[in-house]
């Protein structure tokens, strides 16, 4: 029977530009880890990892319904930046063009990239669910 072969990480050689490894070491005892800890924080967070989940049209639904609940202008502007904050990832934010009771919710594109695939966007990112209910 063959043994398992252990799983080795990915090495990379880079060469770094004069001052960068300064720079690096620095970043990293300020936040207490090693060099290399501390380039693949940076890496993962300039590349994070795709997600195969997309989310669900009625998550999509609930963040929109947190914008609107509140017939109060202020709690709907307060409700705005928390949202904005958690889909900023996702590419887009969301706007509320008149504050108050009624108020509708708009989707604004962060650049004209995502403006352009926003269709391609909602395929794979919004999941509906377009089961028959009868069976």
């Amino acid at each position: 029977m063959a043994e398992p072969q252990s799983k080795k990480p990915d090495q990379f050689i880079v060469r770094l530009p004069d001052g960068m490894r300064d720079r690096i070491k620095a970043a990293a005892e300020d936040n207490n880890r090693s060099m290399n800890a501390e380039i693949v924080a940076t890496l993962q967070e300039a590349y994070p990892t795709p997600t195969d989940d997309p989310m669900s049209a009625l998550d999509f639904f609930a963040f929109v319904t947190r914008l609107t609940k509140s017939p109060d202008p202020a709690e709907q502007k307060k409700k705005l930046i928390e949202v904005n904050q958690e889909i900023e990832p996702l590419g887009f934010r969301f706007e509320i063009p008149k504050y108050g009771p009624g108020a509708g919710v708009i989707v604004v594109p962060l650049d004209e990239d995502f403006r352009d695939s926003l269709p391609n966007f909602v395929a794979r990112n919004i999941k509906t669910n377009t089961e028959d209910p009868s069976g």
